[in-house]
């Protein structure tokens, strides 16, 4: 396994790993650049057989999304990148996010090796919206209550629909701020990710969007296409600054209808846990899938 660090600086190899083999939403790598905070350093551990994207933030080590393999490769490169982890006695955990399916392999995989998973774990649920399907009109019995709120919010304030580098770099750190104070405590929150988007000008993001709600900048949609998946989009940002009622229905539905007129026919709306997904969840996705975040430590 080659570990190779400054992965920032090695754009063409992260990227080489990501088209021959990224299948996940976050399997790009200006995400990956954008997750790094302050006093950490992102690594790439390749092999022949594929790589792993991960995060070193004093004795933890973090993956970020899954694993860049084949699937029958992913247990090997995970024991490697583990093996070389804990070669260190510093590291006291390496923390990982996985789907269900590979989630239940890697557990009965640690049963027999030197390590193994911790308790105290979570789950996020991820809507996927079929555009082909979905209706932009909201029409019929089941949007009823949304298509009220939705027209309501647009009859009672003035709204222009912009691109997310036309504005401010300081007024969308506004809108990160007033999210992040309101959604403290709701679920596992990260601004960081975040503003390093906004200061690296959206690197990496197919489209950015902005509401500008009475003339002040009050949402961010942001997202992009996922690799290998024909079709398929990760609507990867949706922020807003609780500033009125049903901003962030406005801007979802706005969302997946402009995404719709796009041409595509899937859309990702992201992970989140239990109060997040049950706000996702008025917009009737097609179906769901969880991953599940958990520590992995030395037996």
């Amino acid at each position: 396994m080659e570990m190779i660090k400054d992965s920032a600086e090695n754009q063409p190899l992260v990227e080489a790993e990501i088209k021959k083999y990224g299948y996940a939403p976050e399997h790009n790598f200006f995400c990956f650049r954008d997750d790094q905070g302050e006093g950490t350093q992102n690594w790439l551990f390749k092999t022949d057989n594929g790589s792993i994207l991960a995060r070193q933030e004093d004795e933890v080590w973090y993956l970020f999304s899954e694993i860049l393999a084949a699937p029958l490769d992913k247990i090997k490169i995970l024991s490697e990148f583990l093996m070389h982890c804990f070669s260190d006695k510093k590291t006291d955990r390496v923390s990982v996010e996985f789907e269900t399916d590979f989630y239940r392999e890697v557990l009965k995989f640690l049963k027999s090796s030197p390590w193994r998973a911790c308790s105290g774990n979570y789950s996020l649920t991820w809507p996927i919206f079929d555009l082909t399907k979905w209706d932009p009109d909201l029409k019929g019995g089941d949007w009823k209550k949304l298509r009220y709120q939705i027209g309501l919010f647009y009859r009672q304030h003035k709204v222009e629909i912009i691109g997310a580098r036309d504005c401010k770099p300081d007024d969308l750190k506004k809108i990160v701020e007033a999210w992040r104070k309101k959604r403290q405590g709701g679920d596992r929150s990260y601004d960081y990710h975040y503003l390093n988007l906004i200061d690296n000008n959206f690197a990496g993001v197919k489209f950015c969007r902005v509401f500008i709600v009475d003339g002040t900048p009050s949402t961010i949609t942001a997202g992009w296409e996922i690799p290998n998946q024909r079709g398929s989009y990760y609507s990867a940002v949706g922020l807003h600054n609780y500033s009125c009622d049903y901003l962030g229905e406005a801007a979802n539905v706005d969302d997946l209808a402009f995404l719709k007129k796009q041409g595509y026919q899937l859309a990702n709306f992201g992970g989140g846990e239990e109060e997040l997904t049950g706000f996702k969840m008025k917009f009737h996705p097609c179906r769901t899938y969880d991953t599940h975040v958990f520590s992995i430590k030395r037996r």
